[in-house]
């Protein structure tokens, strides 16, 4: 539990850094091409209730204008809900309003993997800003997930590739 925690601390003060320092690095020389397809991993944790399971994931986005894109995403907590573990299959509309900035809302459906669970709606709204090193990025992500009345915190880092 406790190395939890300290991993959880050190990608909270890793994401904060990366977003204070966001207007500083972040690639804006105004000649940047926008990709039309962008594909991430997600790595990071998911909080409810005061229980944090590690989550990974996919993701891909279309950007159909410099500031709109649409996508998908997959994400995994395999000790969530007493070790069953559970899924998240979305589809989100993403913005893009500043720089690297990406706000995001989905829906979509969470899923328990014990036998005779239901799936239920997901509802997402979240945040991202993604820096560019070359042809890759690394993007500090937040997400409030709204299921069943309860709302989830997911939070970590996503490392995209543009094409």
């Amino acid at each position: 539990m406790f190395e939890s925690k300290k991993i959880i601390m050190s990608l909270s003060v890793v994401s904060m850094i990366a977003l204070t320092t966001a207007p500083a690095i972040a690639s804006d020389d105004g000649h940047s091409e926008i990709k039309k397809n962008i594909i991430g991993v997600f790595g990071g944790f998911t909080n409810i209730d005061g229980n944090t399971d590690a989550t990974f994931g996919i993701e891909y986005e279309r950007r159909l204008t410099d500031l709109i894109g649409v996508g998908v995403i997959y994400e995994h907590s395999p000790n969530a809900h007493n070790g069953d573990g559970v899924s998240i299959y979305m589809a989100e509309l993403h913005l893009h309003p500043w720089q690297e900035l990406r706000i995001s809302v989905g829906y979509g459906k969470e899923k328990a993997h014990y036998e005779g669970s239901q799936s239920k709606d997901a509802w997402r709204l979240g945040a991202a800003y993604d820096f560019h090193i070359g042809e890759v990025g690394l993007a500090p992500t937040i997400n409030f997930d709204r299921i069943d009345g309860q709302t989830a915190t997911v939070f970590g880092l996503t490392l995209i590739k543009g094409f």
